[in-house]
């Protein structure tokens, strides 16, 4: 009977930690529009940017890979690209660079 509750105890805490590591380690960036700041993103990531999800203001996503840059970080997909580092970047979506930078909560 103690060895069937310490087993299921020891299962529970496992579980646990595992879907608490899961949360702690997606990373999120917010970033905006230098000029125009009606352009909102978001930047998720549980692979530390390897790959990573982004949304824009109207709910639009879009699924990323990370690419070769000289610093800093860059991701591509679909007709969209955005570069960043230290909280300053470019993205673009097809048409021309629009420069962005990442607010901190």
């Amino acid at each position: 009977m103690i060895k069937k509750a310490l087993l299921s105890f020891t299962a529970l805490v496992f579980i646990l930690a595992c879907s608490s590591k899961n949360i702690q380690d997606t990373q999120r960036l917010d970033f905006v529009g230098v000029k125009d700041k009606s352009l909102s993103l978001i930047l998720l990531s549980d692979d530390n940017f390897d790959t990573a999800l982004m949304e824009d203001a109207q709910g639009r996503t879009y699924h990323l890979k990370n690419a070769v840059t000289a610093s800093g970080t860059r991701l591509v997909g679909d007709k969209v690209e955005i570069a960043f580092k230290k909280g300053e970047g470019v993205v673009n979506f097809g048409k021309e660079d629009i420069f962005i930078k990442e607010i901190k909560h």
